[in-house]
């Protein structure tokens, strides 16, 4: 086990404070575009079977991300991996807006889901 460098303000070391925020971030992420699923479907005018197809975009992504995601962390680091999909999977919020058929919406939340994915298994190599 390697020994902590604890900042000078509160002895509190700054890589663990960095991965506790990305975590807060990645539950913000899947937090935040949930509630808004009655909103998208009358946007895209869904019904419940499409919109179903469309929300299952999220978990295949999710998985499929997941997938790869500890080769990334390998070859380019974890913080990095996790920096990268933190930004790219913030970015998705707002393009959820402009979803205007299921089609673009499943595709729109695959990406969110792959991006969130493979924050969930940087941020796990991160804190370990």
């Amino acid at each position: 086990m390697t020994a902590t460098h604890p900042d000078r303000a509160g002895g509190r070391d700054p890589g663990i404070i960095a991965v506790l925020g990305a975590f807060v971030l990645n539950g913000a992420l899947l937090g935040s575009w949930a509630p808004r699923v009655p909103a998208l479907a009358e946007q895209i005018g869904a019904d419940e079977g499409a919109l179903g197809l469309s929300l299952l975009g999220a978990s295949v992504g999710m998985i499929a991300a997941s997938l790869l995601a500890g080769r990334l962390c390998t070859w380019f680091g974890a913080r990095v991996v996790m920096t990268v999909s933190g930004v790219a999977g913030s970015a998705m919020l707002p393009a959820l807006g402009l979803a205007r058929s299921p089609a673009t919406l499943g595709l729109l939340l695959t990406v969110l889901g792959a991006m969130v994915g493979v924050m969930d298994v940087a941020l796990t190599s991160a804190s370990s």
